[in-house]
């Protein structure tokens, strides 16, 4: 027992000193960078030396710390806070002219995870065995490598939807090589799971705040330099909060929080309600009621329908004992019968444009069947075209598989649907493969086909400030089935 008691003393001390670490070494560098370059001018060198920066840091706390759990806090706290740093950070020298440099700096996150799961990668190698649908990974890369060379878009469209078709993997594998990182304290993870909810709970509380102050205040352009921020969202400039969706003829303001981006929140939240579902407390029953009240002041209809999807799935295959092909049979109908509803009646909606974001790439999918390049079509060509969202449904704007079509062809899609559906399987080979059906697995497997089904009608779905979380975990629990832990 006292031996027992002393290696105790010895972990918990490690971590004090561990956070200390990666307090000073990286939370508040992190910081300072991003508060030095929304005010630089010339913000490449000082980007670069960012990345280079955390590139090291990010391979000491792998390969001599022992530290992955905390760069994944970090990811979080980056998918969190990254847009009210940066509008804080204007503030200092306030001698910016446009929101270049916040752009450069929203897509950090990104970079540090793959910096993160390239540096695990090289760790572990040898512990990751890939399944038959994850081999769709090295297959996409490919075919985005020669639709990137066919593609008549320019560099910055290239760019993005590169980073939007391939950020999926990258979540997935993060979480899929983290588990070996931790597989002698696999534990830690629920310490993550317990911060997505603090934040998840957090971000609301400030959302209902945010909401009460009047939106021609004058702090939000003093004190956040919103208009840079939406600038560099790609929308038009604005210094006063105009988050805003249409219901029928109505526009409903929606919650935005400190993230300044209702579906980002949306997202957010939803990841926190989910993470709640792994946490068995009767305080979670109070927590979920008002993080669900969260994400209905968002608005945010992907993030309402994976909730809705998921709770359905759940019940259904969980509590009723359905069989997943007879759901699966069942609910396809009912979303196609939906929308052929919503078609006939006429509702003036945004809910229509998703749906044409869809089938109207799909329908005419023949006429390119290897697509029209990486970077044609979606919504981010609409902003860079100043064209409306809802005029180029045809090119998959507003819908990322309608996107995906449009840009990628039948090659890119069929990977696509092979991985999602190879994993749902995957996970419901483990939830039905012991007497009692596992909760757990049940969920995971919910969570990706709710993903997976949203992705068909919303373009923010499965980026990494969406789903990222989730995908995360869901590949930690991929992980976590293929190499069990040894007793």
């Amino acid at each position: 027992m006292q031996h027992i008691l002393e290696n105790s003393k010895i972990s918990i001390n490690k971590q004090s000193k561990l956070f200390v670490v990666y307090l000073f070494a990286l939370l508040v560098p992190h910081i300072l960078f991003y508060s030095l370059i929304t005010n630089l001018h010339n913000v490449t060198f000082s980007f670069g030396f960012l990345i280079l920066y955390t590139f090291l840091m990010t391979f000491l706390f792998i390969e001599r710390f022992d530290g992955s759990i905390y760069l994944l806090y970090h990811l979080v706290f980056l998918l969190t806070f990254q847009n009210v740093l940066v509008g804080i950070g204007m503030g200092i020298f306030e001698n910016q002219e446009s929101g270049f440099n916040i752009k450069m700096l929203m897509i950090f996150k990104e970079v540090f995870a793959i910096l993160f799961v390239s540096l695990l990668y090289i760790r572990y190698q040898k512990s990751l065995r890939l399944l038959k649908f994850e081999k769709t990974f090295p297959l996409l890369v490919l075919w985005l490598g020669i639709s990137f060379l066919i593609s008549s878009a320019n560099m910055e469209g290239k760019l993005y939807y590169m980073r939007s078709f391939g950020i999926l993997f990258v979540s997935y594998f993060l979480g899929r090589l983290l588990y070996y990182s931790l597989k002698q304290s696999v534990h830690k993870i629920y310490n993550v799971i317990k911060m997505v909810i603090f934040l998840g709970i957090l971000s609301v509380i400030f959302g209902i705040i945010f909401l009460l102050i009047d939106n021609n205040s004058h702090i939000w352009k003093e004190w956040f330099h919103l208009g840079y921020i939406m600038q560099a969202k790609g929308t038009a400039y604005t210094d006063f909060p105009d988050f805003r969706t249409s219901v029928g003829p109505m526009y409903i303001y929606r919650m935005y929080s400190f993230f300044f981006d209702a579906i980002n929140l949306s997202y957010f939240v939803l990841a926190a309600f989910c993470c709640t579902l792994f946490i068995k407390s009767k305080l979670m029953v109070s927590v979920r009621f008002f993080l669900l009240i969260g994400i209905g002041l968002t608005l945010g209809k992907g993030a309402l329908a994976i909730l809705a999807i998921l709770t359905f799935w759940i019940v259904c295959l969980y509590n009723f004992k359905l069989k997943p092909k007879q759901f699966i049979t069942v609910f396809v109908s009912f979303i196609f019968v939906a929308f052929f509803v919503i078609k006939g009646i006429g509702i003036k909606s945004s809910i229509i444009v998703h749906f044409d974001g869809f089938i109207l790439p799909l329908l005419d999918s023949y006429l390119h069947p290897i697509g029209l390049g990486v970077g044609n079509g979606g919504v981010y060509y609409a902003m860079m075209n100043e064209v409306v969202a809802w005029d180029i449904t045809h090119m998959g704007a507003e819908s990322f598989m309608g996107s995906l079509i449009y840009q990628l062809g039948y090659p890119g899609f069929i990977l696509y649907l092979v991985f999602f559906i190879g994993l749902i399987k995957y996970l419901l080979t483990f939830a039905y493969s012991t007497k009692k059906i596992s909760f757990d697995y049940i969920l995971y497997s919910g969570l990706i086909f709710s993903m997976m089904t949203v992705s068909f009608f919303q373009e923010a779905t499965l980026g990494l400030n969406y789903t990222g979380i989730l995908t995360i975990l869901c590949g930690f629990a991929v992980s976590r089935i293929q190499s069990p832990i040894e007793k």
